[in-house]
This record gives structure tokens, sequence and C-alpha cells, in this order.
């Protein structure tokens, strides 16, 4: 996916080309164009690291072997659909966003210290430098170029059978995978820091996996039985933060809860669960939760 302020010249120049761009939807009182899509059908080449395709059998190892020698690539070529997208509320989305920028820099040109950081942060699009003074200045030319692209959207897929609004459903959902992703190395910690055995490796992700895909049922049910979205790490807590203070002797034993949210609560119900009390018996306690606390307490 590109914003066309960061693409290439070719893809600025296909954008604000109008021939084939489609009106998709406007305002039905004043006729405004709201959004529009333009698809153009070009051949992607890339290239991978490996054998050239006139190499001759064998040359595989001589390759891998010999070090110094130049890296040998694969030429590939794939028919592509470059879905080109343009919407005024993007637009008004990406003017906002500069005005923003323009602000801070505007309040930063009077104090160099602060400007000179913000260009090394890469905060200079809308800069450029005067040759006599070597000061900076807000540059109304690259301000007027910055504008041209304003709502403007590129969605690139080798799939050639989804319409432009399918390929932005998708692209919309690919939150989603990254979540999960950062979900897994982070909170399910499956990056195998302490395993280092294949097997070990492959049993390490698999209960990762599972524990993600245990998580996900959980928000699912949740959010369809109460409305109520919850996040990852808070589900992390309502499983992992449930705690009991036992008070008395064995077998008289008075189990308290402690540590219950409502996360807990509302899972609970979902899985029919009895409800948990502020002072419970063994075998009430055992009951509700199906954990037998009578091992550690003999």
């Amino acid at each position: 996916s590109y914003t066309l302020k960061r693409s290439t010249q070719e893809f600025k120049e296909l954008a604000l080309n109008p021939d084939g761009w489609k009106v998709t939807s406007e305002n039905e009182e004043s006729g405004e164009v709201l959004t529009m899509e333009k698809v153009v059908e070009q051949t992607l080449e890339y290239k991978t690291e490996g054998l050239a395709l006139d190499a001759p059998e064998g040359a595989e190892e001589g390759v891998k072997k010999k070090r110094g020698r130049p890296k040998k690539y694969q030429h590939h070529a794939v028919p592509v659909k470059i879905h080109l997208t343009w919407s005024a509320k993007r637009a008004s989305k990406d003017r906002g966003d500069r005005q923003r920028m323009l602000e801070k820099l505007i309040k930063k040109m009077d104090k160099p210290y602060q400007l000179k950081a913000a260009v090394k942060r890469g905060v200079n699009q809308f800069l450029e430098m005067e040759l006599e003074t070597e000061n900076w200045k807000i540059s109304e030319e690259k301000i007027k170029e910055s504008e041209k692209y304003d709502g403007y959207y590129a969605i690139i897929t080798n799939n050639l059978e989804l319409s432009t609004l399918e390929v932005v459903e998708i692209y919309r959902g690919l939150w989603r995978i990254e979540e999960s992703f950062r979900i897994m190395k982070t909170d399910l910690q499956a990056t195998p820091a302490f395993v280092w055995t294949d097997k070990h490796i492959e049993g390490h992700f698999a209960l990762c996996f599972l524990a993600l895909t245990t998580m996900r049922y959980l928000q699912y049910k949740i959010t369809d039985h109460t409305g109520a979205q919850v996040s990852a790490a808070n589900l992390m807590e309502a499983l992992s933060g449930p705690t009991v203070i036992t008070q008395g002797t064995y077998p008289n034993i008075t189990v308290t809860p402690i540590n219950i949210n409502q996360t807990y609560l509302d899972i609970s119900k979902i899985l029919g669960m009895s409800a948990l009390r502020q002072n419970m018996t063994l075998t009430q306690f055992r009951s509700a939760t199906k954990l037998n606390l009578v091992k550690n307490l003999e």
C-alpha cells in the first residue's frame, strides 16, 4: 500500500492522470464527489537471491562456498492490479495533519535548537534552507506539492479477481493480523528465548498459537454477550490475576477469592460457572471453579 506523497513519481503521475477515474459516491444534495476509484493493471518485477536462470546444474554449491563471489539473482514478474482510491474524508484528514505539522514548525522557527532536532527526526518535508544565511524557512512550493496528493491512496494486489471495495476491506483488516503477531511476541512471549531444539520451538509456538486462539474466542464471546471490547492485556489480567486467601486449619478452611475483575465475572457467566462468594468452603470453591485446593492444604 502507498500514500501518494511517499510513492514513486510513476505512482504520482498515475494518480493525477484523470483518465480511468470512476466516481463511487457523492453527496446527494450538493453533488460533491465523496469517493473515487481507479484500477490499473501492471506487471510487477522483483528479484530473489539465488542462481541465475541459465546457471549450469550443480552450480549452487559452488556459489554458496566461495566467499566474495557476486550474488546471483533470479528475476520474476507477476501480474498485479493497482487499486487507486481518493476520498474527501481522507483529503480533509491529510490537510489537517499537514496544518498541525506546519503550526508546530512555525513555533520552532524562533528556536533553532528545537528546529535542528526536528530536522534530524525527518520533519523537514516543508522546509528549505536559504543558501546565503543557512537558515531554514517554510517552503510554499513544497506545501503546494503536498496538497496535490491529499486524499489519494494506492493498494497493490496480485489477486486479480478482487474489486476495489474488497481490496480496501481486506486491507483495513490487516491491523488484526499485525496485532495478533504483537500479542504473540509480547504478551504470549512466542519468541523462544529459552528453547533451542526444533521440537521444543515447534511445541512452544503451538502452545502460543493455542493460547492466542483461545484468547480471540473469549474476546468474541465477551463482545457477543456484553457488547464490550476487551483488550488482550485485560483478558490476560482477568485470567492470571485471581487468587484466594485461606483462613482456618484443614479441613475447616474458609476460602476468600480476591483480585476478581469484571472481565473474569463476564467469562465465568458465559461459561456457566457458579458465582463466587466472599467466603466459601473448599467444596463450594471446587464446585464453582473445578479447582481442588485440598492437595495444597493437606
